[in-house]
């Protein structure tokens, strides 16, 4: 059970709280939905632990109810009802039509799987692209996806479940960890054709997009082809700039011009017949070290759209020139983040500078990738590119 604040209202928020000579940090406890108090210093008593509080926990909860009272209801009423609400909609969040879902979410969440284990089960780690998944290894040399994602045919992908039926994929393939990056650029991509038809007629041919703190996908720029099927008949360049960007990378640049190979060797597409497959489209990738608002008057082309992931805008005061920029530009921007709250916290500081209304408010990603981060700072959903919304 999740302690109460005040009203009743379940709580999933960590901080330190004080009240006299005590002083006790609130963390989520490893069980579902607990919370445990840590006592860190009480007058000249050793450090010790509370344990998890619930409302059936006698003194211990008395004790801690005023604590938490005192201390946390007045300045995180609004987070903590927000929150709440959030978790009633968590079923949606860890809803994925895969077999393997359990495995990546729950089991990785709780310690008891690691996605080296899910990914040696699979025999795919340490192999092409998939050993940029964990830390075992240092370099990535190829983009390798299971042999069903070899055949390709125009259509229009809403989920998950849509992309894999597309591809012929069967839903134990894990490739979703790897292409979750594509496919966000993709629905993103989507979401603003929808929206804006000057959008729609200046991306006939070629579309530009600012693609702003690339991380873990600088080790993944292959599986950008899949843009290739995805978006065809269309030269798609993408800028890609962040402070991640190494210096020796600054600058470079990357033709994706094939459909991306699988790992079996005596698949199809690594035949000549295969190979011989038409592409119709091209992608482009170009790197830049450092910050937008730092290279923008550098870059060569001026963007269809701006993209940024898992951006963390509201935890991080160097996004704020940036931010000026892209309101200035008047470009159509779509961000994501780890979880719900981070991005309403996004939407949240950024629409008091916006001259309209925001053009996608906070929603689910269908394309959000199905695995538990190890790092999650909140008892809350969280996956990469979890939620997102667009501004201009």
């Amino acid at each position: 059970m999740l302690l109460q604040c005040a009203n009743g209202v379940d709580c999933h928020c960590s901080q330190s709280v004080t009240v006299g000579d005590t002083v006790a940090l609130v963390v989520p406890a490893a069980g579902k939905g607990a919370i445990a108090f840590v006592v860190i210093r009480h007058a000249s008593r050793d450090t010790r632990r509370l344990g998890s509080v619930s409302a059936r926990d006698g003194g211990s909860w008395h004790w801690s109810q005023l604590l938490w009272e005192m201390a946390h209801w007045r300045d995180h009423r609004q987070e903590c009802s927000r929150m709440a609400e959030q978790m009633m909609r968590a079923g949606a969040v860890h809803d994925f039509p895969f077999s393997f879902a359990e495995d990546t979410t729950q089991l990785v969440d709780v310690g008891a799987i690691t996605v080296c284990s899910f990914l040696e089960n699979c025999d795919l780690h340490l192999k092409g692209l998939w050993k940029a998944q964990c830390d075992c290894a240092s370099s990535v040399e190829e983009f390798a996806t299971p042999s069903d994602a070899c055949q390709l045919s125009e259509s229009h992908m809403m989920d998950w479940a849509s992309y894999y039926s597309w591809r012929s994929l069967p839903l134990e393939s894990p490739v979703a960890l790897i292409l979750h990056w594509p496919l966000t650029l993709y629905h993103a991509f989507c979401l603003i054709w929808k929206h804006s038809s000057t959008f729609r007629a200046n991306v006939e041919r070629a579309c530009v997009i600012h693609y702003l703190g690339p991380e873990k996908e600088l080790d993944m720029l292959e599986a950008f082809s899949e843009l290739l099927a995805l978006l065809p008949h269309r030269h798609v360049h993408i800028d890609m700039i962040g402070p991640g960007v190494s210096a020796s990378r600054d600058g470079k640049a990357l033709d994706l011009n094939e459909y991306p190979k699988c790992l079996d060797e005596d698949c199809l597409c690594k035949t000549s017949r295969g190979s011989g497959v038409k592409v119709r489209g091209r992608v482009t990738i170009k790197l830049w070290r450092g910050l937008y608002h730092e290279r923008y008057s550098e870059l060569e082309t001026s963007p269809h759209f701006i993209f940024a992931p898992n951006a963390g805008l509201a935890a991080f005061p160097s996004w704020q020139p940036t931010l000026r920029l892209i309101l200035s530009s008047k470009v159509p921007a779509i961000f994501t983040d780890y979880c719900e709250e981070a991005a309403d916290l996004a939407l949240r500081s950024v629409s008091p500078a916006c001259s309209s209304p925001p053009t996608h408010n906070v929603q689910l990603n269908p394309f959000r990738q199905p695995l538990c981060p190890r790092d999650k700072q909140l008892n809350l959903p969280t996956y990469s590119n979890c939620f997102l919304f667009g501004i201009n």
